[in-house]
């Protein structure tokens, strides 16, 4: 069956998310239904039937330099969570 399934992650530079081989990651954000604080999560196209892939992504922080190799931009994220705002921006960083 396809349909959309959230994928949440811990804010670090090289999250991992397990996603339905074949899935398309379509969305990064900050999940508020998740708790009071929220957390940072993918929402991606998958095919239930699939097995699960872990799928590598990059985090950094706008001025932060990004590392060598193929990166496939996913989307930025306004992480309101703290008193400051900062700016992540997702990559997926295949291997």
């Amino acid at each position: 069956m396809r349909t959309v399934w959230k994928f949440p992650f811990a804010l670090s530079d090289r999250p991992m998310v397990r996603i339905p081989r074949g899935g398309s990651i379509l969305r990064v954000d900050v999940d508020h239904a998740a708790g009071d604080y929220g957390v940072m999560a993918v929402w991606a196209q998958v095919d239930t039937e699939n097995p699960l892939e872990d799928r590598p992504l990059f985090v950094t922080g706008t001025g932060q330099e990004l590392p060598d190799g193929d990166l496939v931009y996913l989307g930025s994220i306004m992480d309101r969570r703290t008193r400051d705002v900062f700016v992540w921006h997702v990559w997926e960083h295949p291997e």
